[in-house]
């Protein structure tokens, strides 16, 4: 098997799981949509079903952007035979951008978004709820966003 039989193989490996991950983080913000945005003061009554949807929100969000930024982006990089693939993860986001497919400043919000998230803060509704408003907000812009690499990629593999 070639080099580029082996890349395409894991692209095509990773265009899978990436679409997995947009298809139920799709699903379960649209089951939550009538809730957004949250108020602190509801976050203590929402039910199981609900709570389980913002919890599988949070967590193909994060899977989501995993995947794009520790596989899908260095393998573009490989596929267009980059010198960058082993180069820190900023100077790939900068030339992603510079070649017009993502915005390193907006992966890099969405990134921080998902780190804060990702955390508890059993005390602090307030927070947790303006997280949550915010990582809603962004889930259109992250499943456009692999939209566009994954186009990118099916158009070059």
């Amino acid at each position: 098997m070639s080099n580029r039989e082996v890349l395409a193989e894991q692209l095509n490996t990773y265009i899978a799981v990436c679409d997995v991950h947009q298809t139920r983080l799709e699903s379960a913000a649209h089951h939550i949509n009538t809730i957004f945005p949250l108020q602190a003061a509801e976050l203590d009554k929402l039910n199981d079903q609900t709570i389980s949807f913002l919890d599988q929100m949070v967590y193909r969000f994060s899977k989501l952007q995993d995947t794009i930024g520790q596989n899908i982006c260095p393998l573009i990089l490989k596929l267009l035979q980059e010198p960058l693939v082993s180069a820190p993860f900023i100077d790939q986001l900068n030339r992603l951008e510079q070649l017009g497919l993502m915005s390193t400043d907006h992966w890099l919000h969405m990134r921080e978004l998902r780190n804060q998230v990702t955390h508890e803060y059993p005390e602090d509704n307030a927070k947790k709820v303006a997280l949550l408003n915010e990582l809603f907000g962004q889930v259109a812009m992250l499943s456009d966003q692999w939209s566009v690499l994954k186009h990118f990629i099916l158009e070059r593999v």
